[in-house]
């Protein structure tokens, strides 16, 4: 069994439980850009992913931009839990839902990677880890 997490904050927990759906970013609210945020993010790491750390401007290491180097912050994640309602994550079995699709290789990806917001993204992933 393949296991796949969707990792959320607190403030997003009541829409998704009401609702009954995880909703892709573009329809709650997060309109960056919609090449980059019309999805709702899956991984197979059992850590809450550091691209996916709300920036809290009262923990400065919750800046993305100071996990680009080779020294990662520590993000002391109760605390955080405090800000944003806790963290929450939703487990699935992989292999029960075949419309969520793998990004590595999707063709989604490999057009974002075309553009330049989809070229940065990338690198802040790698960086990130």
């Amino acid at each position: 069994m393949s296991t796949i997490f969707h990792y959320t904050k607190g403030y997003n927990l009541f829409d998704i439980l009401m609702s009954q759906e995880i909703k892709t970013e573009a329809v709650t609210g997060v309109r960056l850009h919609p090449s980059v945020t019309n999805f709702a993010w899956f991984t197979a790491e059992e850590r809450f992913p550091r691209t996916a750390l709300p920036h809290v401007p009262k923990m400065p290491e919750t800046n993305l931009q100071l996990h680009l180097g080779t020294e990662k912050p520590h993000v002391d994640m109760l605390k955080l839990a405090g800000y944003v309602g806790g963290i929450w994550r939703f487990k699935f079995n992989r292999s029960e839902f075949k419309s969520i699709k793998t990004w590595i290789g999707s063709y989604h990806r490999q057009k974002l990677l075309k553009s330049p917001i989809g070229k940065i993204n990338e690198i802040v992933a790698k960086k990130a880890g």
